[in-house]
């Protein structure tokens, strides 16, 4: 079994058994909601329902050709399985103080938004501008992707370099401390040195770029070796923050192009991309042990070994859960629909309002908005922010008419993703698809998340344009 292209009129995913499997799994999950969920462990059996009839029509999209697993509607369409159910599976926490019926009603919610998206797959894909996709036609060579790759590390390192008044020992000094300690740490409410943190999404991308320099020379051509170092550099810096989503999109790009940068797919590949994701998800975990007391003071092998334990089941020191941890998302979306609209109004527009300002830097707005008009933490007695999914979000906005609106949108964003998924390989289509796919599927953490990584791709276009300005010439004619 090799994964060759399918036929033509094979669509690659099914919506008709997405909407009947997600459909079938949430009455089944709601069916199975104890009358008293609070306890840790006793929503496997609705976790796991929900998450088997989400995986239907994917699953099935890949027994018909392993490819399709790449595919971005499939992809997303599971999305909530990481994003919400993971959690419910692999027990890491109990949920206090939410009832039966917010239960049921966070599994019913989720299977509406779930469905919505679905069905919006059915219609043809919105078409992208010609300029992105003649953009996406180019075969770079590497005597332009190598001089790219360096503008975006050095752009993106000077995030760091900046705080430290280029101090390199105190860069790597800082590294071994938590993340608050860092000097490129910062307030919520960012001046100026707001700017200085933009910069850190030039670096998004520098995985995949050094993949791309692996598939065209080797692994051990000297332009791959600089590209990887870069990457491995950038990366970690970027894990002292602590910011796993991030982490994983970065990498989770670079093994998506890796697989479809080719013309055939075969399962050895997909059985790699897999190991590659498992070890990803080792990744993360080890980060959420040091993330808070700094790898200098609990060891980077121990920190490992207490993630890879922790990740087993075993209970741990070292501040890691029992379990695979995500984020406690479900319980959070639980607790919105304890909250809103009976103890605080629908806050409508406001929060979308609100993610759409975002880039507006606080500087040149003093009284921008600081949050969408509601803060979960005011509800509950944790300080740092909470996400919420979203589909909590949008029960947030207008409950159960967001739900639905923001469900067919999500389904229609991945669908424009379609026309990528075939890209030539040596060209940049499958790079683009990689990390758009990988930006939706971290849009189910927060609809903030969708514009924040969309800034890595303003990073390429402006790392081309000003390569394309030392060389004197166009980025298509170089």
């Amino acid at each position: 079994m090799d994964g060759r292209q399918p036929d033509q009129s094979d669509p690659g995913f099914y919506p008709m058994l997405g909407v009947i499997g997600t459909f079938t799994g949430t009455i089944m999950a709601m069916a199975t909601v104890p009358s008293n969920p609070q306890k840790e462990g006793v929503l496997f059996i609705p976790g796991v329902l929900m998450a088997l009839g989400l995986a239907i029509g994917p699953f099935l999209a890949f027994l018909r050709n392993p490819r399709n697993a790449l595919r971005t509607e499939n992809i997303i369409g599971m999305a909530a399985i990481y994003w919400l159910f993971m959690d419910l599976v692999t027990a890491v926490y109990d949920l206090p103080t939410v009832n039966r019926d917010a239960v049921r009603m966070s599994f019913a919610s989720s299977g509406c938004f779930v469905i919505m998206f679905w069905l919006a797959t059915m219609r043809k894909p919105w078409r992208l501008p010609k300029a992105f996709m003649a953009s996406c036609s180019l075969r770079p060579e590497v005597s332009i992707i190598l001089p790219i790759t360096s503008i975006c590390f050095v752009l993106s390192m000077l995030a760091y370099a900046i705080p430290c008044n280029f101090d390199v020992n105190l860069m790597l000094k800082s590294l071994l401390g938590n993340r608050f300690a860092a000097p490129w740490n910062r307030e919520a409410l960012g001046g100026w040195n707001a700017f200085v943190d933009h910069l850190i999404y030039f670096g998004y991308l520098l995985p995949t770029l050094a993949t791309m320099l692996v598939r065209r020379k080797g692994l051990m051509h000297p332009a791959s070796v600089v590209g990887i170092l870069f990457a491995a550099i950038f990366l970690i810096f970027l894990m002292h923050s602590g910011s796993r989503r991030i982490i994983g999109v970065c990498l989770g790009s670079a093994v998506t192009y890796w697989v479809l940068d080719r013309e055939h797919v075969r399962i050895w590949q997909l059985s790699a991309s897999a190991f590659a994701v498992a070890f990803v998800l080792w990744l993360m975990q080890t980060m959420l042990v040091f993330r808070t007391v700094g790898v200098g003071e609990i060891g980077a092998s121990n920190a490992a070994y207490i993630a890879w334990k922790s990740m087993s089941g075993d209970s741990v020191a070292g501040g890691a859960p029992k379990g695979l941890a995500v984020d406690d998302n479900f319980y959070r979306l639980a607790q919105i629909h304890s909250i809103v609209p009976e103890h605080h109004p629908y806050v409508y527009g406001k929060y979308i309002f609100y993610v759409l300002v975002r880039p507006i830097p606080r500087v040149f707005w003093e009284n921008k908005p600081i949050d969408g008009g509601f803060q979960l933490q005011e509800f509950d007695a944790k300080g740092a922010s909470l996400s919420v999914s979203i589909v909590g979000e949008a029960w947030l906005s207008w409950g159960p008419y967001a739900i639905l609106i923001t469900g067919w949108v999500f389904g229609r964003m991945a669908r424009m993703n379609s026309p990528l998924f075939d890209a030539s390989s040596g060209t940049i289509g499958p790079m683009f698809y990689g990390y758009t796919t990988m930006m939706l599927f971290v849009g189910w953490r927060s609809l903030q998340e969708i514009l924040l990584f969309s800034y890595a791709l303003l990073g390429w276009i402006f790392a081309t344009w000003l390569y394309a300005k030392i060389r004197g010439r166009g980025f298509d004619q170089a």
